[in-house]
């Protein structure tokens, strides 16, 4: 299955029309069609759009990550903010899970190592095109 077929499986499983994923996620209908057909692929920030919508699961990219030899760490970062803090902190009873490139930071510079990024995109691609939806 490639990723087009992928994508496609996954919104029909949810009852999704292309029009309501693009509405939900911010692009155009047509971005989705040329998703699905594989004229073009979704950028990171979409496809971080499309798991929350999709619900993917940590234990199945991680899972992945094993299978193709990916390098990976599970963490936590109890003072990272992201867009789930506000909630968290208002009390809203959500999980929020946060997936990219290690970054090393010290005096004041960070600093991603392309194996991160490589890493990443590998792992996005492969769950997108390997999960049965």
């Amino acid at each position: 299955m490639n990723l087009g077929n992928s994508l496609f499986h996954a919104r029909k499983k949810r009852g999704l029309s292309q029009e309501e994923v693009a509405q939900k996620i911010g692009v155009s209908r047509q971005t989705i069609s040329k998703w699905e057909t594989n004229e073009t692929i979704p950028d990171i920030y979409q496809s971080k759009k499309m798991a929350k919508l999709y619900n993917v699961s940590l234990d199945e990219l991680i899972e992945l990550s094993k299978k193709y030899d990916l390098g990976y760490a599970v963490d936590v970062y109890p003072f990272y903010g992201s867009d789930a803090s506000a909630a968290l902190r208002a009390g809203h009873d959500i999980q929020a899970a946060l997936i990219g490139p290690g970054v090393h930071a010290s005096h004041g510079v960070e600093r991603t190592h392309i194996d991160g990024c490589t890493n990443t995109m590998k792992l996005l691609h492969a769950y997108l095109t390997e999960i049965k939806f």
